[in-house]
């Protein structure tokens, strides 16, 4: 489980890494830029353009901002693999949730009907968990597993 980040520390990594944003759109001058927090995605026309771009990247954080990339999490991909980026699978024609994600999600509102059954928790509480599910799920390419949940529920 991550852990959960404060209001404060939100603004400080938000303020902090802006110096970064500067640098990547007006130094290297990336078009395709996103940046949520401290994960970001670059896009560019073929791979040599984005491992010169990870490398000066590298360079700047590490000598201007004294942070350095986690190599686990840092890779050139082609769009046709898709992306995993926040909680979501991107492709250029859908967005899906993430397996991990999708799976989780299946498992706490199992969990959470269960509670509803047995009596632990009431029925609002039971429904307000569902509709924000359902709302998570209504972001990107899910219409046949929400209709796939909508028919085998209860």
């Amino acid at each position: 489980m991550r852990p959960s980040l404060t209001d404060t520390s939100r603004f400080t990594i938000l303020n902090y890494l802006n110096e970064l944003d500067s640098f990547v759109k007006k130094e290297l001058k990336v078009k395709h830029y996103i940046r949520y927090m401290d994960d970001f995605v670059l896009f560019a026309p073929n791979k040599q353009v984005l491992k010169t771009q990870l490398h000066a990247i590298q360079q700047f954080l590490a000598s201007d901002l004294e942070l350095r990339l986690k190599p686990s999490a840092t890779f050139v991909n082609q769009a046709s693999n898709g992306l995993t980026f926040l909680g979501k699978r991107i492709y250029s024609q859908m967005i899906r949730l993430a397996r991990p994600n999708l799976v989780r999600m299946l498992r706490r509102m199992t969990m959470r009907e269960l509670e509803w059954k047995q009596g632990e928790i009431n029925e609002e509480s039971y429904l307000a968990s569902l509709n924000s599910y359902w709302a998570c799920l209504s972001f990107g390419d899910t219409f046949g597993l929400r209709s796939k949940l909508a028919s085998t529920t209860h």
